[in-house]
């Protein structure tokens, strides 16, 4: 199993004055989050605040979060595990989901506190769609099976997503795309670079 390290961020200096503007508060907030970009194959989960981010084609993107325990995590996967003498990696959707799955229970989660988003799966010109369906019905099938609740999907169409997950809050942004490039796999997150 491959476990994205996190990538940490200078702390931020609050100021000593008494009054501080609201501006600052986030400011100095954002500066202590944790980032961490999750590349295909890999996960990573945070029960820091943290920024997980991802940008995927017709991969699927998996975030778990733990509403009560502010715990959240991400899992990139590309395909099914078809062959039974093929070794399990996190590239494996069901694979991907029982590791989350195993990493939340070992920081003391409960299961009925985890809740599931699925991104991605585009399909641009038609390419990879039937994999992509396969993908995407397992996901499911894993997550009813493990009891956990999928709370929002936005997958399928042609467009890649680029995907960001808010541990803390439990907020995830996903730009729709045309444009995937290899540029946006370089190590920056919300401005800040690596």
């Amino acid at each position: 199993m491959k476990i994205q390290e996190e990538l940490f961020l200078p702390k931020g200096k609050i100021p000593s004055r008494q009054h501080i503007s609201e501006e600052e508060k986030f400011m100095n907030t954002a500066l202590e989050y944790h980032r961490c970009m999750v590349q295909p194959g890999y996960l990573a989960v945070s029960d820091r605040p943290a920024v997980l981010c991802a940008v995927c084609g017709n991969g699927v993107i998996i975030v778990l979060r733990d509403r009560v325990k502010k715990i959240g995590g991400v899992a990139y996967c590309t395909s099914l595990k078809d062959v039974r003498s093929e070794k399990p990696t996190n590239f494996h959707a069901d694979v991907a989901i029982y590791s989350l799955v195993r990493n939340f229970l070992g920081m003391n989660s409960y299961k009925r506190d985890l809740e599931a988003q699925i991104f991605g799966g585009a399909s641009p010109e038609g390419s990879g769609q039937k994999r992509v369906k396969k993908i995407l019905k397992t996901c499911r099938k894993v997550f009813k099976k493990l009891d956990i609740d999928i709370v929002s999907e936005d997958v399928g169409g042609r467009v890649g997503r680029k995907v960001m997950m808010n541990t803390l809050s439990g907020e995830v942004a996903v730009l729709k795309t045309n444009r995937i490039r290899r540029a946006d796999w370089a190590s920056r997150v919300a401005g800040y670079q690596y």
